[in-house]
């Protein structure tokens, strides 16, 4: 993944060679703001779930 700064810059270098020809559109998605994608280790994996046999995953709730 390329920084907020490199994709500006290119955007702005494709704007500058086309941005008088009629009818073209532009999309840019700056990742930066998101960072990190990762949490920290110390706080865990919050969003994984405990694991779940089949065989427990298959009877009815009632039936247990």
């Amino acid at each position: 993944l390329e920084l907020g700064d490199e994709i500006t810059d290119v955007a702005i270098d494709w704007i500058n060679r086309n941005g008088k020809k009629d009818d073209w559109f532009l999309h840019i998605n700056i990742w930066d703001p998101h960072q990190p994608y990762r949490a920290p280790q110390e706080l865990g994996e919050p969003f994984i779930a405990p694991t779940i046999s089949l065989s427990k995953m298959l009877i009815i709730p009632w039936v247990r």
